[in-house]
C-alpha cells in the first residue's frame, strides 16, 4: 500500500509544466505513474495519510519523510517519520538504505535506535507490472487541491486487490522470508 501511495503522491512531481495535466484524475494519476517508471534517479518530499480498519478498529496513520532513488543499479535512501493513532499514539522515525547486489536487495534499516540488515531477493516483477497492479487496485480518485506546484489527488484503493498484487510470485508477501543479519 506504500508504494501505491508513494507512486501517486508523484503525480505533481513528474507532471512537467510543458505537459498538460489531464482533467481525469484517474487518468492523471496513470500518466504520473507511467512517467515515474521512465525516470533513472528522483528526489521526492511526500505525506501520506491513510485509514483502515484493524480488527474492526478504524486506526490513522501519517507518513511523512524524504526519499532519494537511483534506479540502476538501485540506490536508495528514505527517512521517514509514521504516527498512527491507534489505542494510544504511536510514533516512530525509520531510516532506511537500499542497495541492488546481484540477485538480491540489502535494506538497513534504523528502528528504535537499533540499525536492522535485511537480505531481499529481487523481484523479478517489473516496475511496469507493478505500476499496472497498483492502477487495477484504485477504486476513486479524487483532485483535492491545485496551486502552481502541485496538484493533491485521494486516492481509494481496494485492500483486497493489492494483496492480490502483493502476493503474486516474487511480489512483495510472496512467502519468501528475508535474510536477517
Amino acid at each position: 500500500m506504500l508504494a501505491l501511495c508513494l507512486t501517486v503522491l508523484l503525480t505533481s512531481a513528474c507532471s512537467s509544466n510543458t505537459t498538460a495535466v489531464s482533467k481525469d484524475p484517474k487518468e492523471a494519476v496513470t500518466n504520473a505513474c507511467q512517467k515515474l517508471n521512465s525516470l533513472k534517479n528522483y528526489h521526492m518530499s511526500m505525506v501520506i495519510e491513510s485509514s483502515l480498519n484493524v480488527n474492526g478498529q478504524p486506526v490513522k496513520s501519517t507518513a511523512k519523510g524524504e526519499m532519494k532513488i537511483q534506479k540502476s543499479p538501485l540506490l536508495c535512501e528514505n527517512i521517514m517519520e509514521i504516527t498512527a493513532d491507534a489505542p494510544s499514539k504511536i510514533s516512530q522515525k525509520i531510516t532506511q538504505y537500499m542497495e541492488e547486489s546481484g540477485d538480491q536487495l540489502i535494506m538497513y534499516s534504523n528502528i528504535n535506535n537499533h540499525w536492522m540488515k535485511q537480505i531481499l531477493p529481487k523481484t523479478t516483477q517489473s516496475p511496469a507490472a507493478q505500476f499496472e497492479g497498483y492502477i487495477k487496485a484504485i477504486t476513486s480518485v479524487t483532485q483535492k487541491s491545485e496551486d502552481e506546484n502541485s496538484i493533491v489527488y485521494e486516492v481509494v484503493a481496494s485492500g483486497n486487490e493489492l494483496k492480490k498484487e502483493y502476493r503474486k510470485p516474487n511480489g512483495w508477501l510472496d512467502g519468501t522470508k528475508p535474510k536477517n543479519s
